[in-house]
């Protein structure tokens, strides 16, 4: 399933294909052993056909041969363009980090025979490169709101798997990896919603949904493998070739343009904006220790001051409290109904439980009641008119029987009066 999300088996073999008729002899040499490196020290495979790709970028660029030879100026000259092309205004750009990082990797594998730097410190080629973080330009605007969210869910129409996927990537704030290779198995139900398990660049970890379990339930319940728990919890329905398998991260974009498309939203609109979303909702409520375990940071990671700036809103809005200029508003807790008999929370909105069909609250059980009463009254007096409207016509017709025999048994005496008159002449 892993491998299906992405299809990076495939590209690496594409890949190598097309490095060979790209790059020189010399540079396919290089290729194969920088690719065989980064084999051996075990990275996956999506870092493997990155770096790989950025390889052939940066020797085909700049028309790179004899890469052991390379000078600390031919360097120096190559990563001057890269941050005149490729910068932000001078500033450092998330493509130009890269780059530049790619470039050490590549030389000092070519210098030294390893991508990692020399325990004797930095090259002389590569001790002038400075690689810093690059401003994050990400805004809170740019995230999809509540009202997107509502509005994509709803351009799911009838589709059980297409509603649940979403929900819970909404929710839940996976990354799509971690929401693509989720099997059946890895979705647990209990009294308070649902745990799922993920397993995500930096390990497995679990996530609570609650908002999304009916749909992940009623999803779960349609699923053509429901009884395969190793199943892929979400499949491609629409390739007659793949039928079954895993959706790839290829489909799930293809749906995602679809939805978007049908719901009218025309901003920009990728999977990861989702996580970010949900990351910025849950920043101000949850410890930053919170943080990590719920979105798959280690403890190292520098991820949750990423974050700091979109809730630059919730700062102005306190500030503004403080000054007696706003008033404080409480949030309203999102609140859920329990099916009393499955035990699954639904949305306020939701008047049936999606698993059993039962009303969810006390006024639509009644008003469901008082309707069945008055459809069962109605059917009685309905079957109580068809006896009596059956008896009726019953004694009418034994009437009319009687009547008939009655004529007919006069029309006979009369034909025997005359018979006895016409032999008496």
């Amino acid at each position: 399933i892993s491998q299906n999300v992405h299809r990076h088996d495939k590209w690496l073999i594409t890949q190598r294909q097309n490095a060979e008729k790209r790059l020189s002899p010399k540079q396919f040499e290089w290729f194969k052993k920088y690719d065989d490196d980064l084999v051996i020290c075990g990275v996956s495979n999506a870092t493997r056909h990155s770096n790989l790709t950025r390889f052939v970028k940066i020797v085909t660029t700049y028309d790179l041969h004899d890469l052991e030879k390379i000078t600390r100026e031919r360097v120096r000259e190559i990563v001057a363009d890269v941050m005149i092309k490729h910068g932000n205004g001078g500033q450092e750009s998330w493509y130009s980090q890269d780059t530049k990082q790619k470039i050490k990797h590549i030389v000092r594998f070519a210098k030294t025979g390893s991508r990692f730097e020399p325990d004797t410190g930095e090259l002389p080629e590569l001790n002038f490169i400075k690689v810093r973080t690059p401003k994050d330009k990400l805004a809170r605007e740019d995230l999809p709101t509540d009202d997107d969210c509502k509005q994509l869910l709803r351009a799911c129409g009838d589709s059980p798997m297409d509603k649940a996927m979403l929900a819970v990537h909404m929710e839940a704030g996976t990354r799509i990896k971690e929401l693509l290779t989720m099997q059946i198995k890895h979705v647990v139900t209990d009294e308070y919603g649902a745990m799922i398990a993920v397993d995500g660049k930096t390990g497995a970890r679990k996530i609570r949904i609650v908002s999304s379990v009916p749909d992940l339930v009623k999803w779960i319940n349609a699923h053509p493998y429901r009884d395969d728990p190793n199943h892929a919890l979400f499949i491609s329905t629409r390739n007659s070739l793949i039928m079954g398998c895993a959706l790839s991260y290829h489909g799930f974009n293809q749906r995602l343009k679809k939805w978007c498309r049908i719901a009218g939203i025309t901003k920009r609109m990728h999977s990861h904006l989702f996580r970010h979303a949900e990351i910025t909702k849950l920043a101000g409520k949850l410890t930053e220790p919170e943080q990590r375990i719920r979105h798959g940071w280690t403890s190292g990671s520098s991820m949750p001051s990423r974050y700091t700036h979109l809730n630059n809103q919730d700062v102005d809005n306190k500030m503004l409290q403080i000054m007696g200029i706003k008033k404080e508003s409480v949030e309203e807790e999102t609140k859920f109904l329990e099916c009393q008999y499955c035990h699954i929370k639904h949305p306020l909105d939701t008047k049936y439980c999606e698993t059993c069909m039962k009303p969810l609250d006390v006024v639509e059980a009644a008003r469901m009641e008082r309707q069945q009463k008055e459809e069962t009254q109605a059917m009685i007096y309905e079957l109580v008119r068809k006896e009596r409207a059956g008896k009726a016509k019953k004694v009418y017709h034994e009437k009319q029987d009687k009547q008939v025999e009655e004529q007919q048994k006069e029309i006979q005496s009369l034909k025997d009066m005359i018979s006895k008159m016409s032999k008496a002449e």
